[in-house]
């Protein structure tokens, strides 16, 4: 008996390992979906967010924060919040309400004190846009001393640096 087994394992050991392997794959997707809510819809936030970015490839940034504007109080956790404020941010910098715009990354700075390096060079633009050399400089001395402390192999980082270094040399050039 154990040598007609050994036999069929022999011939077969090659079908019997995938079936084995599509049957976890597929227990592991059920498992993800259940956990993942795949089967619920997706939320009002997550729908302005998709059709929010549509109206921006369009241009029409009014459109685009005007459809996050409308579920900013339907953002339920921390994370969903954070985004949220950021795509606000980037809507209403991107429609000229640099008032609003700036207003909304202090927002997400206050629930994630992580992304306030981040978003420096982002709120430095939007000083800069309103006229205000002074915070702009500072803000982008905040994300400069942020992509120096990063590993500089990278030639974004690189770029991101002497970029930085370049605006605030013109920027203190033109405060004196």
């Amino acid at each position: 008996m154990v040598g007609r087994l050994g036999r069929l394992w022999y011939e077969h050991r090659v079908v019997v390992v995938v079936v084995v392997i599509v049957l976890l794959a597929a227990a592991g997707l059920v498992i993800a979906s259940v956990f993942s809510g795949e089967d619920k819809e997706a939320s009002a936030v997550d729908n302005a967010l998709v059709q929010a970015q549509r109206q921006t490839t369009k241009g029409d940034y009014d459109e685009a924060y005007s459809k996050l504007k409308d579920v900013e109080n339907e953002a339920v956790s921390k994370t969903e919040k954070v985004t949220l404020y950021s795509e606000l941010s980037a809507a209403a910098g991107n429609a000229g309400k640099l008032d609003e715009a700036i207003s909304y990354l202090e927002k997400r700075h206050q629930l994630d004190a992580s992304t306030i390096n981040l978003d420096a060079e982002v709120l430095g633009g939007y000083y800069e846009r309103k006229g205000d050399t002074a915070a702009a400089l500072q803000q982008y001395k905040l994300a400069l001393a942020y992509y120096e402390s990063l590993p500089q192999g990278d030639i974004g980082t690189q770029v991101t640096v002497t970029g930085l270094k370049g605006r605030i040399a013109e920027l203190e050039g033109v405060q004196q």
